[in-house]
């Protein structure tokens, strides 16, 4: 049994490899296998007995992380086990490589879930993962905060003291000031086995005993490190007025202010806009989809059947889900069906359910825009 868990899931290694072209390739072959489990599922839910589908479906489930842990119930067994361990495969890719993951394998409820039941079971898991588990959480403190990251504080109560807490006081020495911050709380909570379970009202209380506010790290200001800010500039939105039936562009203007500005800059003739903007709306599943500055909604997005929506925040945002859906089909180049580390392509567009109708979508949208901001690259450059 522990040789079939290897041979279905045993790729996903190279996830979190080193190599570029290594991690390339195992990207490809996620984004393969979420389209065939997103298909089944889909036949799934349309079959009317759902015992005809159903082992097709386990079968696609596993071989994708993190469904194929989901019958997983006691953790003492050999297999139970193996799944563990590309269970911590799947919490580390989040780790070491955030954006890939957030993109391509997203999944907060199993994160929290997981780390919840990791953190109840600590006492049945194997020996030989504790040391993996502490590492999760090393790595989660030398990070910026990231949804449900909380669920790490848990975990780190629940390990053996060593080799976590020595390795958190190297960290608390030597990291930038927010690293010092996480690597602190978690010592103080490690020190003080009486704690309440961690929230966010006893992280703002650290703050405020130990560093003398209660500013939340992800209010501070924060550079582009991972690019997303460069794409999503020249996002295009619904201009707000309401007389005005012409597409906007969106941006954020670096200032000296500790915040940037963010603008709004219309392709009619309406005048341009620009206020301070103190964070971004990650609003993702709003119905419409908005935009991550102002809020706005897309003005590249259209329902299809069953309540599904496909959306986009420029044009190249759109050529990409366009080649990854047609790459994923076999009636484009197959290096194209790896959107990159900001065009995640959810599985159900390259379905043979939804495959036509989303092309059919992404053509008619691509006819809204204006001449001018139908070409590669980012919809728009926008002048301050």
């Amino acid at each position: 049994m522990h040789d079939d868990i290897d041979r279905r899931l045993g790729w996903t290694r190279d996830l979190i490899s080193d190599d570029p072209a290594i991690r390339e390739r195992a990207l490809l072959r996620y984004n393969v296998a979420e389209t065939r489990y997103h298909e089944v599922l889909g036949h799934f839910h349309a079959a009317p007995d759902h015992r005809t589908v159903r082992a097709r479906l386990d079968e696609a489930e596993s071989q994708l992380m993190p469904y194929a842990a989901n019958g997983l119930t006691e953790f003492a067994s050999r297999t139970s086990s193996a799944l563990l361990e590309y269970l911590v495969i799947y919490l580390r890719w989040e780790a070491l490589y955030p954006n890939e993951w957030t993109w391509h394998a997203k999944r907060w409820g199993y994160k929290k879930a997981w780390l919840r039941r990791l953190a109840w079971h600590i006492h049945e898991l194997p020996a030989h993962l504790l040391p993996q588990l502490a590492e999760l959480v090393v790595l989660a403190a030398a990070r910026p905060q990231r949804v449900r990251d909380q669920y790490y504080a848990r975990l780190a109560r629940r390990l053996p003291r060593e080799p976590l807490y020595s390795r958190l006081v190297q960290l608390h020495e030597s990291g930038d000031p927010t690293t010092r911050e996480r690597a602190g709380y978690l010592i103080w909570l490690l020190d003080d086995p009486l704690q309440a379970a961690p929230k966010l009202s006893q992280w703002r209380r650290y703050l405020r005993e130990h560093h003398g506010r209660t500013e939340h790290p992800h209010q501070a200001a924060q550079p582009d490190s991972n690019g997303w800010r460069a794409y999503l500039a020249g996002t295009v939105v619904v201009c707000p007025r309401p007389d005005c039936a012409a597409p906007a562009l969106t941006s954020r203007q670096p200032s000296a202010d500790p915040y940037d500005r963010r603008r709004l800059v219309c392709t009619g003739s309406c005048p341009p806009f620009e206020e301070p903007a103190p964070g971004y709306v990650y609003t993702r599943g709003e119905d419409p989809e908005v935009d991550a500055d102002f809020g706005l909604p897309l003005w590249l997005q259209r329902r299809c059947r069953d309540g599904r929506t496909v959306w986009a925040f420029h044009a190249r945002h759109l050529d990409t889900i366009e080649r990854c859906v047609r790459a994923r089909s076999g009636s484009g180049p197959v290096d194209d069906a790896w959107p990159g580390p900001y065009g995640r392509v959810p599985g159900w567009m390259s379905t043979d359910r939804y495959r036509e109708e989303v092309l059919a979508v992404i053509a008619d949208l691509r006819a809204t825009l204006p001449a001018a901001l139908r070409g590669p690259g980012p919809a728009a450059t926008i002048e301050p």
